[in-house]
């Protein structure tokens, strides 16, 4: 039986992985120098470079001129906070940007009406907008909303500050919770050219729902998300069962 065995660029690739992870390299901190990991793992130049070029198309990596090859710092993305995107990105570091590119009547299909409990053909607004970092494009958001529920939205800022917020204040709603989730899926050509990514490349998807405190739908939003600008993370808590007292 015949063993396979790892081209040389696919080990360089598993140990500058490797090397990141047991030396607990974080966003901005730095890889050796090319002829230290050279030395150290016995690889050339050629197959070294071919191994750091994969990780810097994948996102991970970034070439900085005259700093060498740094961890990319990427936006952090909380699932448990519905933390405002401008707010979040400039608390890290990103210069953030929100671009406006429609907000339109829709009529519900089945889909929506399922989920916003109404009939088939009611109104909603449908709100997309692409958020850049560093005038880069990350994420695209196409939101729903009953139009019943927020009279003279299109008349609001959309754009600048939180729009759940906007919704609080002006349409005077009470959000109370919410739900997320997360999948892999492929961009169609359009979301490809605002997203400048091949078409059919994968992207995150996040798909949340926010509430009022009836339990009622306010918001449906679908998020696509680059893969390699984002990091999602949650926090997780150990709960023991309480001794009940027999």
């Amino acid at each position: 039986m015949e063993h396979y065995i790892p081209r040389p660029r696919e080990l360089a690739l598993e140990q500058l992985k490797a090397y990141i992870l047991e030396h607990h390299l974080q966003p901005g901190d730095c890889l050796p120098p090319e002829r230290e990991m050279c030395r150290l793992w016995g690889f050339n130049r050629t197959t070294l470079r071919s191994a750091i070029a994969r990780l810097e198309a994948s996102g991970l990596l970034k070439a900085v001129q005259g700093s060498g090859t740094r961890i990319t710092h990427r936006f952090r993305i909380s699932l448990q906070n519905l933390s405002n995107f401008s707010d979040a990105a400039a608390a890290s570091g990103f210069r953030p940007e929100t671009r406006f590119l429609s907000c339109t009547p829709v009529a519900c299909d089945e889909h929506l009406s399922h989920i916003f409990h109404c009939e088939p053909g009611e109104h909603l607004y449908k709100l997309s907008c692409l958020r850049l970092l560093d005038d880069s494009p990350v994420m695209i958001n196409s939101a729903y909303y009953p139009a019943n529920l927020m009279p003279g939205l299109t008349e609001h800022d959309l754009v600048n500050g939180s729009l759940l917020q906007t919704i609080q204040e002006k349409c005077h709603l009470k959000l109370e919770h919410g739900s997320a989730q997360i999948s892999l899926t492929q961009v169609s050509s359009e979301e490809a050219a605002w997203l400048n990514l091949p078409v059919g490349a994968s992207v995150f998807q996040i798909v949340t729902q926010i509430n009022k405190a009836d339990g009622s739908p306010v918001e449906y939003c679908r998020t696509l998300g680059r893969a390699d600008k984002l990091e999602l993370v949650s926090s997780m808590h150990w709960e023991q069962e309480k001794e009940k007292n027999l």
